[in-house]
């Protein structure tokens, strides 16, 4: 239910022609690819923060850790349609 809110505010606000989000259920550690041109002349942080404003109540009450790969439709395609492999965060309990 959780990913699902994000994606739908991320799909409202940026109209991404990629999203993808992953959350590995270790307390609710989020991995987010999105693409779009909503973020052109915008730096990272700029990207980063405006994710952050929107996904603001989640962080606070849900979202233990959150990994994000902001991207406009030009740089995803100079980088092939890939991002880094980031493995899996640890749970120490097991």
């Amino acid at each position: 239910m959780l990913q699902k809110k994000i994606e739908n505010k991320l799909k409202i606000i940026f109209n991404p022609v990629y999203l993808k989000i992953n959350n590995n259920h270790i307390k609710n550690h989020f991995k987010i690819i999105i693409v779009s041109d909503h973020f052109i002349g915008q730096n990272f942080i700029t990207r980063h923060r405006s994710i952050y404003s929107i996904l603001n109540k989640e962080l606070i009450k849900n979202i233990h850790a959150l990994s994000l790969y902001t991207y406009t439709i030009k740089e995803w395609k100079k980088l092939k349609y890939t991002t880094p492999i980031i493995p899996n965060c640890y749970n120490v309990n097991n």
